[in-house]
C-alpha cells in the first residue's frame, strides 16, 4: 500500500504532497494538467528503467537542480532522486529509509502496474514491443533473466557485426564468430526456459482476464510463438543450448549470406488469436484497448503471485473510449487493488466506486482535495 507520494519539480509538478491510503484515488482534470506526472512519479519509484519513449532531462523541471519522488509504504519509505551536477548532466539515485543503495540491493517490496494510452501498441506495433513487455516484466523479477537479456542483446550485437561484415568482405573471422556464438546460445537458453515458465503462468491469467472483459462468448486467447520450435513443452536450458546449437549450424549458410542471426528469441512474438485470426489485424479502438487492459491486469496478477505482495495499479484514461459495460468490468477487476485513476471528468466513474476513493481536482501542476 502506497500511503503518500511527495513530488518536487518532478514535469510540471513543481510541489505536490498526496494522501493515497484510499483504496481507489482519482486524478481528475483537463489534459496536460499533471494527473499523468504523477502516475509516472510513482512508477519511477518501483522501475529501475524509465518507461519508453521517456528521458531523464524531461522529467526535471527546467532549471530545476533536482527533482525528487518520495513514497511512504506500509514496509517502510522509498524515494528516487534525479540531481543536475556541477556540469549539468543528471545522475540517478535511489534510496530507503534515507540510505543510498543500487536499486538492485533494493528490500523493500513495491511494485507498480501502468496502463498508459499508448499501451494499445504493445499489440498494433511491430513484436519487438510485445517483446519488450514480457522482456521489462521478467527482468523485473529475475535478475538472472535480466543479465543474460543484457548479455545476449550484446552479444546479438556484436555478432551480426562480424556476419554483416563477413558478407561484405567475403571473409568472416571464424574464431570470433564461434566465441560469440557460444555466448549467445548460453543466454538464449535462459532467456527460452524462463520464457516458456513464466508464460505457462501469465498466459491462463491473461486468457481468463480476457474471457470476463471481453464483450463476448469468444474472448482471444494469448498465443506464445517462439523463434525456435522445441519439441518439448517445458524443455531444460542445456536441451534448449543443444537444440539451438544445432539449428544455428544448420543456417550458417545463410546467416553468411544475409549478413546478420536468423535465429534467436529476439525473434519471439506473443498475440492473442481468435478463431486462428491475429485479433489486432481487425479489432476496433475499443477492443484494442481492451486487449491492452487485459495484458497489464494480467501482469499485475502475475506479480502478485510471483512476489507474493499486492502491486499498485496505476490506470492513465483508461476509461476513455470504453462504453458502460467495459467500464464496469474494469472496475470490477480493479477492486483487489490499490488503483490510482486519472480521468478528465468524474463521470466516467460509478458512484460507487468514486464513493471507496480520494478525489484530487487537477489544474496546472497543484492538486485540490474535493470532498465529493
Amino acid at each position: 500500500m502506497l500511503n503518500q507520494i511527495v513530488i518536487q519539480n518532478f514535469r510540471i509538478v513543481t510541489r505536490a504532497e498526496l494522501a493515497l491510503a484510499s483504496p481507489r484515488s482519482f486524478l481528475v482534470g483537463d489534459n496536460g494538467q499533471g494527473k499523468t506526472s504523477v502516475l509516472e512519479a510513482i512508477n519511477l519509484l518501483a522501475k529501475d528503467r524509465l518507461a519508453r519513449g521517456s528521458e531523464l532531462k524531461h522529467l526535471v523541471q527546467h532549471g530545476a537542480p533536482f527533482a525528487k519522488v518520495s513514497g511512504s509504504t506500509a514496509n517502510g519509505d522509498i524515494e528516487r532522486r534525479m540531481v543536475r551536477s556541477a556540469s549539468g548532466r543528471l545522475q540517478k539515485e535511489f534510496l530507503e529509509q534515507g540510505v543510498s543503495k543500487p536499486f538492485s540491493k533494493r528490500r523493500i517490496p513495491f511494485y507498480t502496474v501502468f496502463f498508459s494510452p499508448a499501451d494499445v501498441r504493445i499489440f498494433t506495433g511491430p513484436p519487438s514491443r510485445r517483446r519488450e513487455f514480457i522482456d521489462n516484466l521478467l527482468a523485473s523479477l529475475s535478475h538472472v533473466y535480466k543479465n543474460h537479456l543484457s548479455r545476449y542483446e550484446k552479444t546479438l550485437q556484436n555478432r551480426n557485426k562480424v556476419l554483416e561484415l563477413g558478407a561484405l568482405n567475403g571473409h568472416i573471422n571464424e574464431q570470433l564468430l564461434q566465441v560469440l556464438t557460444t555466448t549467445l546460445v548460453e543466454s538464449a537458453a535462459i532467456i527460452w526456459s524462463e520464457r516458456l515458465q513464466f508464460l505457462t503462468l501469465f498466459i491462463p491469467l491473461y486468457d481468463q482476464l480476457s474471457a470476463e472483459l471481453w464483450h463476448d462468448h469468444d474472448p482471444p486467447n494469448l498465443h506464445y510463438h517462439p523463434a525456435l520450435n522445441f519439441h518439448d513443452k517445458q524443455p531444460s536450458a542445456v536441451a534448449i543450448a543443444e537444440l539451438y546449437g544445432e539449428q544455428l549450424q544448420f543456417l550458417h549458410q545463410r546467416e553468411r549470406a544475409l549478413g546478420r542471426t536468423c535465429l534467436g528469441p529476439h525473434l519471439d512474438d506473443l498475440y492473442p488469436l481468435r478463431g486462428g485470426n491475429v485479433v489486432a489485424d481487425y479489432a476496433s479502438r475499443g477492443e484494442t484497448r481492451t486487449l491492452a487492459i487485459a495484458l497489464k491486469l494480467a501482469e499485475l496478477q502475475s506479480l502478485e503471485i510471483v512476489t507474493q505482495t499486492k502491486p499498485i495499479l496505476l490506470l492513465d484514461d483508461v476509461m476513455s473510449e470504453m462504453d458502460k459495460p467495459n467500464r464496469e468490468r474494469i472496475e470490477a477487476a480493479t477492486l483487489p487493488y490499490q488503483t490510482i485513476f486519472t480521468a478528465t471528468e468524474t463521470s466516467f466513474f460509478s458512484p460507487s466506486l468514486l464513493r471507496q476513493g480520494t478525489l484530487y481536482r487537477v489544474h496546472e501542476g497543484k492538486f485540490t482535495h474535493d470532498q465529493k
